[in-house]
């Protein structure tokens, strides 16, 4: 992980330890950060840049449903949680009231980017981790495949991440199909699915295409990586097109019986260079990837309170290959390898 992502990530795992040691729940942590900094930042004049924070995965929170807190320990976070949002929101010189977390100060002002994708608040809320899902790996699982119930009873839903390189997209026709110019007609064909997606997400990387209809616009130089590198991906949320992706691929055959895909797939698709930069999801369900064309490399980090039985491990997908990782769990990114362009799909399996 970039050396100043993790301190980041650190001290604010240790900041949310130090609140629930003091008797709050993660619920709690969250909602007076999201409440009562809302207010401070209004007094400072910072409600404009709080809004640009919000994710919409927090939880809204009802005062009233929830148990009254402590004169002293609202204190406390008035102390360190409440600065700890402005400064989210810019005025970085507020970190000098922190006690352990005073190094912050020169982590963010170095590294604004480390605000973005709601960091600060995606950390703070994420559930402390017991560390059995990473415990005693010091490499990646890897298969050349495996079965059912072998998948089941280790993997399926224990957190332990795998790679399997072949068999699980035996007889799908995705490696054959599926290109920037079928996603481009695909959607440009498609009224209903161009409306949908207003609502999904896109994320664009640091590819300089800053929407999904800039991606379906794309010119062939820029496609073909005559221009400057790119990396793109996006959720489908149109009936119409999941489809037709699933007319050319299926659940891969380990997964376990009677599971079930979400009904969002996910596509990634980009040249060499970055992926996606580390981060952690909230999503809710483990997840799998596959390498249609390219390949990649993942890089899982265990999360702070784990580090002291936990390593980071690396797995590289070539076209073929199924990842399976709980990306609720692990902090992950991916870079591209080069050779041409890198696809990938997946979904989150009940």
């Amino acid at each position: 992980m970039d050396g100043s992502k993790s301190k980041l990530i650190n001290s604010l795992s240790k900041l949310k330890a130090d609140a629930v040691k003091a008797g709050l729940t993660l619920t709690e942590v969250e909602h007076v950060l999201l409440a009562k900094c809302s207010d401070s930042a209004k007094r400072e004049g910072h409600a404009s840049a709080l809004a640009g924070q919000g994710s919409g995965e927090h939880a809204s929170g009802n005062s009233a449903g929830s148990r009254s807190l402590p004169s002293a320990l609202i204190t406390v976070f008035f102390r360190f949680l409440i600065p700890l949002l402005l400064c989210s929101a810019g005025a970085l010189s507020c970190l000098h009231y922190f006690g352990h977390l005073s190094s912050l100060t020169g982590i963010l002002t170095e590294n604004p980017c480390l605000l973005e994708a709601n960091l600060l608040l995606v950390e703070i809320s994420r559930p402390i981790e017991k560390c059995d899902f990473c415990e005693g790996l010091t490499s990646f699982p890897t298969y050349r495949d495996i079965s059912r119930e072998d998948y089941l009873d280790i993997h399926a839903y224990t957190g332990r991440p795998a790679l399997i390189q072949e068999g699980g997209t035996k007889n799908w026709t995705a490696p054959d199909v599926f290109s920037v110019k079928f996603f481009q007609n695909l959607y440009k064909d498609n009224e209903r699915a161009l409306e949908a997606q207003e609502n999904c997400q896109f994320f664009p990387y640091k590819s300089g295409i800053e929407s999904f209809e800039e991606f379906l616009n794309m010119s062939d130089e820029k496609a073909d990586f005559k221009e400057e590198p790119w990396y793109v991906g996006w959720s489908n949320c149109d009936t119409v097109i999941a489809t037709e992706l699933r007319r050319h691929y299926t659940l891969p055959h380990f997964l376990p019986e009677g599971s079930e895909s979400s009904i969002t797939d996910w596509i990634f698709l980009g040249g060499p260079g970055h992926g996606a930069n580390v981060h952690i999801d909230s999503v809710d369900r483990p997840s799998w990837q596959a390498q249609i064309r390219g390949s990649k490399t993942w890089t899982l980090i265990p999360p702070p309170e784990c580090e002291h039985v936990c390593h980071e491990i690396n797995a590289t997908m070539v076209k073929g290959s199924v990842i399976v990782v709980d990306t609720n769990r692990w902090y992950h990114k991916t870079d591209i390898h080069p050779g041409g362009i890198s696809i990938t799909i997946g979904s989150e399996y009940d």
